[in-house]
């Protein structure tokens, strides 16, 4: 298990690397989130009536969460509480839930708007579903 371990860190760091690396690549803001956010919210979250701006939201969600969940994971099999503090478990089975959140939390906090949007919503998830361990 520690080379699998040791593989999974270093795919990380390089995967994050490379993102850093990305030429006009620019963070995604609380306010260009919100508005593509509270568009699917404002649906009732009906796939029937998903517009292009919609499905970036959706995305751009599942991706946190994805990420998220699995570092709760990675944070279980090594035991790292801090790892376990900063994930979601299984976030990804409330999506639409977590969307409104962020939107009932943006709505209340207009001045985050010009921040990157990921922690916000990673801080959403986290409340709603936070990573608990057995271990």
């Amino acid at each position: 298990m520690g080379i699998r371990y040791k593989k999974t860190q270093i795919l990380c760091i390089f995967f994050m690397g490379i993102s850093f690396l990305a030429e006009g690549s620019k963070a995604v803001t609380n306010e260009s989130l919100y508005v593509a956010c509270k568009s699917w919210a404002d649906k009732n979250f009906n796939p029937d009536r998903a517009t292009v701006s919609d499905i970036e939201c959706i995305a751009y969600v599942v991706g946190i969460l994805d990420t998220s969940d699995y570092l709760c994971d990675l944070g279980k099999v090594t035991n790292d509480i801090a790892l376990k503090a900063q994930a979601t478990h299984n976030a990804k089975l409330q999506v639409n839930a977590i969307i409104q959140s962020y939107v009932n939390d943006m709505s209340a906090n207009p001045e985050a708007w010009k921040y990157t949007a990921g922690p916000r919503v990673l801080n959403v998830a986290k409340d709603l579903t936070p990573c608990v361990s057995t271990n």
